[in-house]
């Protein structure tokens, strides 16, 4: 789905309401500047021009005129004065410019053999294939090729002007220009990259492919459209130029503050000194977490002889990383099902001087819907923060305000929060180092300070779950599907105390518990219906730890309920009774399990789809499914029906107390201390504020497009609207970031 949009006649075009001449998919819409004509591309390479006056009469068609694109999207590109549209095609060897108002042929430059006469009279050829064009504002056109390089032309002459080198390593996607055409922006291998001439500083914090960038009609911001939207403030106007390499750069170490001695927080009781103290949101990042990882050099640096990995040992790299992510896929949504990688960050990376970054990200719109528990939300101190890509947003719900704390390459699976909230610890999708060795980055931030404190590295392949003990003593990380590897840490210094794995090769987690009142107890829902208890059991001089492992079996009755293999799909302790733990399935069923005798007590049907959600206060149980059904439960009279035969299903006197239905599965979720209020995270991008109490509401937060973003165009710097392949259009607000409007082929959504 693609949308256009004409300032002048204030009207939204997207190609199932008005476009009826293709027979196949539209590739491309472009408005002319005074509205008048629309011009359409689709599949097949087919270019018409319609009288937007006159119904969208169809007044030309030239058949076959653009190359087909691998990518299935063809880009038409409108010259500053309006007066020209340029192509690529009949072939991928080939550019075309057409007037706008007749589709009549005015230039063809054929880039398969062209010629760049340099200032000392030296004669470059080049051969090319297109993968893209673009006007500039100062009458020149921007090729981008398929050997990922830049070729500038004389849009009257067809003139060739420039070549720019290496302007990605694998994929080159989008590009965008200042108005006064000072500074060049392209999006490539999930990376923005700001250009001043032959200078660039790259920027990091997209998981997906770039597939628009865009600067606002004021050139202070840049838009780019990924997994998400991602707004940045151009600095560029404002701080000195960075030149080309010298000492005032340095390059990023390969270990930063990794394991530092850190005071303990905790009393002679093992609890957290001081209770949490209301969170304070300042306006201004912190220098540090503010800056992005950024690159300023020559193309002459930018040699391939850098690159500790050959280009050969890369592919056989990402094939093995490719084949892992497909094997063995769990088929429950609780699980974190990481997000394909088509690119790798570069081995030799440098930080940009103080105060000469050209950009600084702003604001995102949007939440990573395929992370897991990657919401942390705290209601006495307020604070509250969400993944999205590599990055974590800490946001003021009273106005707003977004700090976005950067330092992860790859996406975020997960987050989670101490007890005292005074850390939150997120972890990111590996990435493979020089020995081909699985690294997974996991930093610590200090919450007052928003910056990072230290970061960890655990040899999985994701972290599936991560938690914090009851006084905040230890930090457990958990492996994926691939690497089922569970990691205990002190939090005292960070050192790692043990690793474990379970027994049986074909097991992994899938979710984590800690004991709410033994601070030593953990609980582990796994695959295959096996449940996990386990004990820490520390020796006096604490330098000796061992893990104890009770394994749990789920009845054979509750099996046969499953068509796939049953899985633990999330688990948690009753408050009332700390020898309790209540675990849910992938079939619906909540089991009480008893981890003294390591007996099922009782169980019953709660969802008739997956419980990927659970969490208990007191009596009352809040169950989330992965088709968004929310539910609140009374379990008052839970302990009094203990070891009672289940018969005809009965759920034991148990009663559903209220229940939303929310617009996809629930992956996260975040509740006050009595459940009258909290935020819960749904996979397909949204977060939603639900109220329990006597308002009964559900406000939505955050909303995002639930697949890739085909287009987007912005209205007046103060909105923008945004098509996506789940066949909607969206409006959104740019000052607050909210979705004021949507609409599918029916018509306006509500």
């Amino acid at each position: 789905m693609f949308v256009v949009f004409h300032i002048l006649i204030k009207q939204v075009c997207c190609y199932f309401i008005f476009i009826r001449h293709h027979t196949i998919c539209i590739t491309g819409l472009l408005y002319s500047h005074n509205g008048g004509r629309l011009i359409s591309s689709d599949n097949e390479g087919n270019l018409c021009l319609l009288d937007a006056n006159d119904s969208y009469k169809l007044q030309r068609t030239v058949a076959k005129a653009l190359s087909i694109s691998r990518k299935g999207i063809t880009t038409l590109s409108i010259s500053p004065d309006g007066k020209h549209t340029a192509y690529v095609g009949p072939t991928e060897f080939v550019v075309t410019i057409v007037e706008t108002n007749s589709l009549n042929q005015t230039l063809r430059i054929d880039i398969s053999s062209c010629t760049l006469i340099t200032n000392d009279r030296r004669s470059i050829t080049s051969t090319e294939a297109a993968l893209f064009v673009r006007f500039a504002p100062n009458r020149q056109l921007l090729v981008a090729t398929t050997n990922f390089k830049l070729l500038k032309f004389d849009s009257f002459t067809g003139k060739l002007l420039n070549i720019i080198n290496n302007i990605h390593k694998r994929t080159f996607d989008c590009l965008t220009l200042s108005s006064d055409s000072q500074y060049l922006v392209t999006g490539g291998d999930n990376m923005i990259k700001f250009w001043d001439e032959a200078n660039f500083q790259s920027f990091v914090g997209h998981s997906e492919p770039i597939r628009k960038v865009f600067f606002t009609d004021d050139n202070m911001h840049i838009v780019s459209i990924g997994d998400s939207i991602f707004i940045w403030d151009v600095l560029a106007w404002t701080t000195p130029r960075p030149g080309l390499l010298n000492n005032t750069q340095c390059i990023v170490p390969s270990k930063i503050h990794e394991r530092v001695p850190i005071l303990s927080n905790l009393d002679n009781n093992g609890q957290p000194r001081n209770p949490p103290e209301p969170f304070q949101y300042t306006q201004q990042m912190n220098g540090h977490t503010a800056r992005a990882i950024t690159r300023s050099l020559s193309n002459s640096e930018l040699d391939n002889k850098n690159i500790n990995v050959s280009q050969g040992q890369k592919k056989i790299n990402n094939k093995k990383l490719l084949t892992k992510q497909i094997d063995n896929i769990p088929t429950i949504r609780r699980h974190f099902i990481q997000r394909i990688n088509h690119s790798q960050l570069a081995k030799k990376r440098y930080i940009a001087p103080v105060n000469q970054e050209s950009l600084k990200l702003k604001s995102i719109i949007g939440y990573n819907g395929n992370g897991r528990e990657n919401l942390v939300w705290h209601a006495h101190s307020g604070f509250f923060a969400y993944s999205v890509g590599c990055n974590v947003i800490v946001e003021n719900l009273n106005n707003n305000h977004q700090t976005i704390l950067t330092g992860h390459t790859e996406e975020i699976s997960t987050l989670t929060l101490s007890n005292d909230i005074t850390l939150l610890v997120s972890a990111q999708c590996s990435t493979l180092t020089n020995k081909d060795e699985l690294q997974t980055k996991i930093i610590i931030w200090d919450i007052k300070m928003l910056q990072q404190k230290l970061y960890l590295h655990q040899s999985v392949h994701a972290v599936q779950s991560m938690a914090f003990s009851r006084d905040d003593r230890f930090l457990i990380t958990m492996g994926d599907y691939r690497k089922p590897l569970l990691s205990l840490w002190s939090t005292h210094d960070y050192t790692n105390l043990l690793n474990w794995q379970d027994e049986s090769s074909s097991i992994y987690m899938n979710c984590l518990a800690w004991n709410s009142m033994r601070a030593n107890e953990f609980c582990l829902g796994c695959s295959n219906g096996c449940v996990r208890f386990c004990t820490i059991i520390e020796q006096t001089n604490n330098t000796n730890i061992r893990l104890q492992v009770i394994n749990g079996q789920i009845p054979l009755s509750i099996s046969e309920h499953t068509k796939n293999s049953c899985e633990i799909a999330s688990c948690v302790y009753l408050i009332s009774n700390s020898q309790l733990v209540l675990c849910s399935t992938n079939s619906g069923f909540v089991i009480c399990w008893n981890t003294r005798t390591n007996t099922c007590l009782l169980h019953w049907k709660a969802d008739s789809n997956e419980i990927c959600y659970m969490t208990t206060m007191k009596y009352k149980l809040l169950t989330g499914s992965s088709t968004g059904c929310l539910r609140l439960w009374n379990i008052e009279s839970l302990e009094v029906n203990l070891g009672q035969t289940n018969t005809n299903d009965s759920n034991y006197g148990l009663t559903i107390q209220d229940e939303f239905q929310l617009d996809d599965g629930i992956i996260s979720g975040s509740f006050d201390n009595t459940f009258d209020m909290g935020i819960v995270g749904t996979s397909c991008g949204s977060l939603w504020y639900i109220c329990w109490t006597t308002e009964r509401t559900k406000t939505r937060l955050v909303a995002s497009q639930t697949d890739h973003i085909t287009g987007v165009i912005p209205i007046e710097d103060t909105h923008i609207v945004t098509s996506s392949l789940d066949g909607t259009i969206r409006i959104f607000q740019l000052e607050d970031r909210n979705e004021i409007l949507r609409f599918d082929a029916n018509g306006l959504v509500s």
